[in-house]
């Protein structure tokens, strides 16, 4: 009865090690994609971000043609075009300069996240 009962609890404890070795590696698991998904979640906001930018940028270079048509058409000065234009080249630098800072910033998030699977994989 008592050898049983040892029997008994030994299949019990191998169950519950065997449970929580699964439990440890679905939280790894979980982490990990987790991680990944803040990854994909990034990239995405930055590929959003760039459309933005290039939307822009268009809607700069599409003003700059009317007032090209404009400055043909005797509309308008080509003094006054050159100084919209000027204003818009500003404009697009600016928005050029942001885009690279948050490249920069994704270059560093994706190096943290490949470090932090370096280290998951390693625990």
């Amino acid at each position: 009865m008592s050898e049983n009962r040892m029997s008994q609890n030994k299949d019990y404890e191998v169950a519950l090690v065997g449970a929580f070795r699964r439990e440890k590696d679905k939280d790894i698991a979980l982490k990990a994609l987790t991680a990944e998904n803040q990854a994909v979640m990034q990239l995405t906001k930055q590929r959003e971000n760039e459309i933005k930018s290039l939307k822009m940028i268009l809607r700069f270079r599409e003003a700059g043609v009317k007032r090209l048509e404009a400055v043909s058409a005797g509309k308008i000065s080509a003094e006054t075009h050159l100084l919209k234009e000027k204003e818009e080249h500003l404009k697009q630098i600016e928005v050029l300069r942001t885009q690279v800072d948050r490249n920069q910033e994704v270059t560093r998030f994706a190096t943290e996240n490949l470090h932090l699977k370096e280290e998951i994989r390693r625990f």
